[in-house]
């Protein structure tokens, strides 16, 4: 063979070879920006507004840290970023006046005056919370206050901050406040997405022919638990939003309570976690009769996460697991039945799934067990909640 066509094959395998990963980086990269192109312009908008302010209202000849402090304090999740503002401002003030303290007691503006103030600063930042933005922003400020060694740049700088974290709240809490709604569907999506994932692979590793978890399955593991942590984050920052922003106060025990009723879904996760370890350890018989089981499970779970917060959806999850347990009844706690072990589990997913649509909790463990002829869904005594305003979905926000 021509040792040019040779190399050209081998350079066109090549090609098809990194195609793959080139398409999905670029799907990576145009997904993070279509996802955080209107958060970053915010920031871009609340900089020149809290600049144009220091320096044209306050008449600060370089006002840097406005509009540094507003873009500090803006980046982070949704449902954060008016806390973020508020410890930026806290950070600032204790670094200021710990490093002024400093050189008023100790003199001059030395090595020893300079750690003094930091050491003192992040010590005092730690009594106060030991948030990691307002350690750094204390330690920053003391520095600056005595390195450049003048009188007004500790009050210029808390000047600058004020505006710059004012902006931000302002923007934050009145102008463009986060959804709590927004918030709690987009992590419901995300988490049950998730889980659909994971069993889905945990069904495919029920078809092998060792007992033990892929590294997919591992790795879809890990997704869980971090998605889990999340849902947690979720839960209290949107509970948090509606409690401190004007605008949601009229909606803020609807949004509680929605809140605490997603709290079902971090059980349902613990459930699906266990499914995974232990179905993966039954016999052979177990396994093959387990698969498809675990495979509907994902399915139903997968159509749930497409709308969460959806009431309909909802009841069409749980009548799909009433459906499932059914099916389980009939031959589960047969003689000899296959996959011994992992019923309960099963049986657990679906009572956790109807829970999360409405339905009782004693209502909800008898119809997974038994299989009932029908679910009971208690009209709801308002209507559901939806989003207000338009808003960034959770994932990957910050910038």
């Amino acid at each position: 063979m021509n040792p040019l066509k040779r190399l050209r094959g081998a350079a066109r395998a090549d090609l098809a070879g990194l195609r793959g990963p080139m398409e999905t980086a670029g799907l990576d990269a145009w997904q993070r920006l279509t996802t955080n192109f209107w958060p970053v312009l915010q920031q871009a908008l609340a900089a020149g507004a809290a600049w144009y302010l220091a320096r044209h209202v306050v008449d600060h000849h370089l006002p840097l840290f406005a509009p540094i402090a507003t873009i500090v304090a803006l980046n982070a999740p949704r449902g954060e970023r008016g806390v973020n503002a508020v410890r930026l401002m806290l950070g600032v003030s204790v670094g200021i006046l710990l490093g002024e303290a400093s050189m008023a007691v100790i003199g001059g503006h030395g090595y020893l005056t300079l750690g003094a103030a930091v050491f003192a600063s992040m010590l005092a930042a730690l009594v106060l919370g030991g948030e990691r933005i307002v350690i750094a922003q204390a330690s920053v400020s003391a520095i600056i206050a005595i390195a450049t060694g003048t009188e007004e740049a500790g009050p210029q700088r808390l000047t600058d901050a004020l505006i710059g974290t004012g902006v931000a709240i302002v923007v934050t809490q009145f102008l463009l406040p986060a959804d709590p709604v927004v918030l709690l569907h987009s992590a419901q999506k995300a988490f049950l997405k998730e889980l659909s994932d994971s069993l889905y692979v945990t069904a495919r590793d029920l078809d092998r022919a060792d007992n033990s978890l892929s590294e997919k399955s591992l790795e879809q593991q890990r997704a869980v638990h971090n998605r889990l942590v999340e849902l947690g984050v979720v839960r209290i920052s949107s509970v948090d939003t509606a409690r401190r922003s004007p605008v949601w106060w009229r909606r803020k025990d609807r949004i509680v309570h929605e809140s605490e009723h997603m709290g079902r879904l971090e059980v349902l996760g613990g459930s699906c976690l266990m499914l995974t370890r232990v179905a993966v350890s039954e016999g052979e018989e177990g396994r093959s009769r387990l698969a498809p089981v675990v495979s509907d499970l994902a399915s139903i779970l997968g159509r749930l996460a497409k709308d969460p917060g959806d009431v309909g959806t909802r009841q069409r999850a749980a009548n799909r697991m009433l459906d499932l347990s059914r099916h389980m009844a009939e031959f589960a706690d047969a003689p000899g039945a296959p996959a011994a072990d992992s019923w309960p589990v099963v049986r657990l997913i679906a009572a956790d799934v109807m829970m999360f649509a409405g339905v009782d909790e004693d209502e909800a463990y008898a119809a997974a067990h038994e299989g009932a002829e029908q679910l009971g869904f208690p009209a709801p005594s308002v209507s559901p909640l939806k989003p207000m305003i338009k808003s960034t979905p959770l994932d990957k926000y910050t910038p």
